[in-house]
């Protein structure tokens, strides 16, 4: 997508996933193998062709790309994937947590710059998001920057591991309550 500063540019509408898989979060930026060294907080949008017209997004401009398969599932269908970044200066994303809970209502928690972070130590089940195109030009090159506008992020509700860690029978006496204590 080559163009001169003086090149007018089409209309890019934002776009709009409900209910997509994220791949390869990065909501702390951190380096990884030697890449991100810009340390960009970011994740990828898994884009379902069958669900979404992926020749429409690319023909629009953004940076889609071939999702391989995974070392033996190479029959499953080919999916794209969408890298966005997430930029907290100006115009900060807005983003909710999303749970569901034993009583099988939703709760919604907004998240700030530091407290996304946790994404990347959860399970993330699907979410919906609002991407806004950042067009850049540098050094003759021109192109789409997905960003991101708006998202809810579903996640799984963790477990209360200190409860599993302190399930017992009735009978059983883990603190010996039967036995005299040493010290009052």
């Amino acid at each position: 997508m080559a163009s001169n500063k003086n090149e007018k540019r089409a209309y890019v509408e934002n776009l709009v996933f409900m209910q997509v898989p994220l791949c390869w979060v990065n909501f702390r930026g951190l380096e990884k193998n030697g890449s991100n060294k810009n340390h960009e907080r970011k994740f990828n949008v898994v884009i379902d062709p069958e669900r979404f017209d992926v020749e429409k997004i690319k023909e629009a401009g953004w940076n889609i790309k071939p999702k391989k398969p995974k070392e033996g599932h190479e029959d499953e269908p080919l999916m794209y994937t969408l890298e966005v970044a997430m930029w907290w200066n100006k115009y900060p994303p807005v983003i909710h947590k999303v749970t569901k809970e034993d009583n099988g209502k939703y709760k919604r928690t907004i998240m700030t710059e530091k407290a996304a972070e946790v994404f990347d130590d959860v399970e993330i089940v699907n979410a919906n998001l609002e991407i806004s195109p950042y067009f850049w030009n540098n050094n003759g090159r021109s192109g789409i920057k997905a960003t991101l506008r708006k998202a809810q992020i579903l996640i799984e509700k963790p477990k209360n591991n200190f409860d599993d860690f302190y399930e017992w029978d009735e009978d059983d006496d883990p603190y010996g309550e039967n036995e005299e204590v040493p010290f009052d």
